[in-house]
């Protein structure tokens, strides 16, 4: 049930916070969450 909403998740962190981008706080831990360990 999670995947479907983890895709569209995904492309909204990445409009938010470009690649290069790190954001701290409960932002930073949704970020490896979805991006996963490689970041």
């Amino acid at each position: 049930v999670s995947v479907p909403l983890e895709f569209p998740l995904r492309r909204e962190l990445r409009a938010v916070w470009p690649v290069g981008q790190r954001p701290a706080g409960p932002a930073r831990d949704l970020l490896g969450l979805t991006r996963g360990p490689s970041g």
